[in-house]
């Protein structure tokens, strides 16, 4: 069974802030997918992350992963409501995490898949229900493991990353060294 790669949008983020996108494309090797919420969220975050707009969903991913069926679409919105606590006022807030859990969850062919998240909930609860999870320290990891960087370049793009955003980027895992990208 293919094993699949699914980014949220603070991955792209992350990646963005320090014009770096092009290891992020690295690391999903062509085993990336999206589904239709974090590809909006991808397009909206671009009016305020410059180095956004280099990524090209039509080139990155195969296609968006869309959800047309009534049934999929009320689970979704309950891992939304009830597991995220999303509310009606907010109808896409946490959207982009239901629709890859449940893609996950769900969908036999995404089953050996992984989601990609910063999120504290959505990487808590996707482990909680048996996902593959990995955050952005585990992307620079593996790059490292693969040769693409360095582990001091790792931790340089990781400070990076913790001081680029004006909002301050929130990490799963916080490395005090290169030693921790080994």
């Amino acid at each position: 069974m293919q094993h699949y790669l699914f980014p949220d949008n603070t991955v792209f983020v992350n990646f963005a802030w320090v014009d770096r996108l092009d290891l992020l494309k690295a690391y999903l090797g062509g085993r990336g997918r999206l589904t239709e919420a974090v590809s909006y969220e991808v397009e909206r975050s671009k009016s305020y992350v410059t180095n956004l707009h280099k990524v090209d969903t039509a080139e990155w991913f195969d296609a968006v992963i869309e959800f047309d069926d009534g049934t999929a679409i009320e689970k979704i919105e309950f891992i939304r409501r009830r597991r995220f606590g999303g509310s009606e006022t907010e109808p896409l807030k946490h959207l982009g995490e239901s629709q890859t859990i449940y893609a996950l969850t769900a969908i036999p062919e995404f089953s050996s898949s992984c989601i990609v998240t910063d999120d504290r909930a959505a990487h808590a609860l996707a482990r909680g229900l048996g996902c593959r999870v990995a955050h952005t320290i585990d992307v620079l990891r593996e790059l490292v493991a693969h040769a693409e960087i360095t582990a001091q370049e790792a931790f340089e793009i990781y400070v990076a990353m913790a001081n680029a955003s004006p909002d301050g980027r929130s990490f799963l895992e916080s490395p005090t060294s290169a030693r921790d990208f080994s």
